[in-house]
C-alpha cells in the first residue's frame, strides 16, 4: 500500500509579514500528487507582523527563542526540530514572489522516484539582457562558483548552488551538521556532494527567480558567510587532491630548483 511521504516546508522569515501573504497561498493550493505536506514559518526575530500574519494564513509557526542567535541556517534548525517525524524537509526562502506548489512538487517528486537522489534543488534561470534578474546572481558568480570551481569542480556547473529551495530526504540529516546563517545552503549542498556522491543530487530548473533584491551591504556579508562555508568544507581535501583536478600543479616548485641558494651575512 502506497504511503504518503510526509513533506515539512520550513520558511524561515524575518520581517517578512508583505511577501508571505503571496507565498503561502500559493504554497497551499491543492495538487494532484499525493503528499502529505505541513507548512512551518519560523520567525527569525522579526519586528513587524510576520508570526501573526502565517498563523492567520494556517500555517504552523515558530519562534526563534528570544537571546538565541539571528540567523538563516538557526531558524532552519528550529523548523527542522519542530517537525522531527518527516520524511522529505523542503526549505524556501520566504520572500520569493513566483514559488508556487507546482515548484514544490517539482523539487520533492524526484525524491519519492529515485532511492539514489538525496538532494533536489532549484536552479533559476537568469537571462542576461535583463538586468534586475542578472542582478540576482552577484555572489553565485563572484564567489561561490569560483570557489566551488576551485575546490569542488564536480558542484561548479550548477546554476543556483546558493539557491535557498531545496528538498532533501531526512536520512541526511543523519549525516551532516548544518552551518549558520547564510552559509547553510551552500554547506549542505557541499556536505551532500562529500557524503553521498555527485548523483545523489538534481537540479531542477524552475525558471527565472523572482525576489526582493537586497542591499550591498547585506550581500556583502552573505559573501562572507558563503566563502567561509566552502573554505571550511575544503579542508577536508588535501593539496594532492585539489591538484588530481587540475591541469598543471596548484602548488609551484620551490625557488632553489631555479636559482642560486644566497648566503646572508
Amino acid at each position: 500500500m502506497y504511503k504518503s511521504p510526509k513533506v515539512s516546508v520550513i520558511i524561515p522569515a524575518h520581517n517578512e509579514e508583505q511577501t508571505l501573504t503571496r507565498l503561502i497561498p500559493a504554497l497551499e493550493q491543492k495538487v494532484s500528487r499525493s503528499f502529505d505536506i505541513t507548512i512551518t514559518v519560523v520567525d527569525d526575530h522579526s519586528t513587524d507582523n510576520t508570526s501573526k500574519v502565517a498563523d492567520g494564513l494556517g500555517t504552523n509557526v515558530v519562534k526563534v527563542p528570544e537571546g538565541h542567535p539571528k540567523g538563516k541556517g538557526e531558524a532552519i534548525f528550529i523548523g527542522i526540530c519542530s517537525s522531527p517525524d518527516a520524511d522529505i524537509y523542503v526549505t524556501c526562502d520566504a520572500d520569493l514572489k513566483t514559488f508556487t506548489i507546482d515548484h514544490l512538487v517539482q523539487l520533492v517528486a524526484p525524491l519519492t522516484q529515485s532511492n539514489e537522489l538525496v538532494m533536489s534543488r532549484a536552479g533559476y534561470s537568469y537571462q542576461t539582457f535583463d538586468r534586475d534578474l542578472e542582478s540576482t546572481q552577484r555572489v553565485t558568480r563572484l564567489m561561490a562558483r569560483p570557489l566551488l570551481d576551485i575546490f569542488f569542480p564536480a558542484l561548479a556547473h550548477l546554476r543556483s548552488p546558493l539557491a535557498g529551495e531545496i528538498a532533501f530526504r531526512s536520512v541526511l540529516l543523519e549525516r551532516v551538521r548544518l552551518l549558520s546563517g547564510y552559509s547553510v545552503d551552500v554547506g549542505l549542498l557541499i556536505d551532500t556532494f562529500l557524503t553521498f556522491g555527485r548523483d545523489s543530487i538534481l537540479e531542477i530548473d524552475l525558471g527565472p527567480k523572482h525576489h526582493r533584491h537586497h542591499s550591498l551591504e547585506l550581500l556583502t556579508n552573505q559573501a562572507k558567510e558563503v566563502a567561509t562555508a566552502i573554505l571550511l568544507k575544503a579542508q577536508k581535501l588535501s593539496l594532492k587532491d585539489i591538484e588530481a583536478l587540475r591541469e598543471s600543479p596548484f602548488e609551484l616548485p620551490e625557488f632553489r630548483q631555479c636559482r642560486p641558494a644566497r648566503s646572508f651575512t
